[in-house]
């Protein structure tokens, strides 16, 4: 339904010459492909995108469109890239200073890092996203810097920190009716499973469930515990 709404939007758009907001409706339609899992429309989605808002001069928009590209990078694999591309948003989010944006970036980046063997940019970024987030709204991009570092711990072989971490994320995300996307869902189920399967079922199962039972503050603060400084 999402999908011919935002059709119809590029349609309407284009009818009137509007190419601010045909490139705001090639966006939406490319993080649509995105959550569901298409990574080749929302790549092809989100490049004509940013071709048209930087046209535009809306810069706001077309560094969100890069940051979905990044994120679409890191699922495929393509680490080099995904950098380059959270990077170069990077930038943008930090003249204006856009918390909620910054956060996701940092902590998105911080896994990468990790996953290229930069630990210790890694747990700088990843402290700095959650140090930024904790007390402002809305609490979903904290809850998503809480699975990077689950995933972190995972890869690290800390299995018990790891299971609370995505039991506390999978509480939070409970309490404010969001479900986890399932274009993002490989990497997530990926490291899961390397929690899963190196531990007995019944620790895992304790472990998250002392997860489940945290405040969000109480999961970002044990966060920020196994962070080395």
């Amino acid at each position: 339904e999402a999908a011919g709404l935002y059709d119809e939007s590029v349609k309407v758009s284009q009818s009137i010459g509007n190419n601010s907001m045909i490139g705001i409706s090639y966006r939406l339609l490319g993080e649509l492909a995105y959550f569901i899992g298409d990574y080749e429309r929302a790549n092809l989605l989100l490049k004509k995108s940013i071709k048209l808002l930087r046209e535009y001069g809306d810069f706001e928009s077309a560094s969100l469109a890069l940051v979905s590209l990044a994120c679409i990078a890191l699922a495929q694999g393509y680490l080099d890239l995904a950098t380059a591309q959270y990077e170069e948003s990077l930038e943008w989010f930090k003249q204006v200073q856009e918390k909620q944006g910054l956060c996701y970036i940092l902590s998105n980046l911080g896994y990468v890092r990790h996953m290229q063997g930069d630990d210790r940019t890694a747990s700088i970024l990843l402290r700095e996203a959650l140090e930024l987030q904790r007390q402002q709204e809305p609490k979903l991009p904290l809850i998503q810097s809480l699975e990077r570092c689950a995933w972190v711990a995972a890869d690290l072989h800390q299995l018990q920190r790891a299971a609370r971490l995505f039991g506390a994320a999978e509480a939070a995300r409970e309490r404010i009716g969001t479900p986890f996307p399932p274009g993002e869902k490989p990497l997530y189920e990926h490291h899961l499973a390397q929690a899963r399967t190196d531990l007995d079922r019944a620790t895992f199962d304790e472990a998250w469930t002392e997860g489940g039972a945290m405040s969000l503050a109480d999961a970002v603060a044990y966060a920020l515990e196994g962070i080395s400084e």
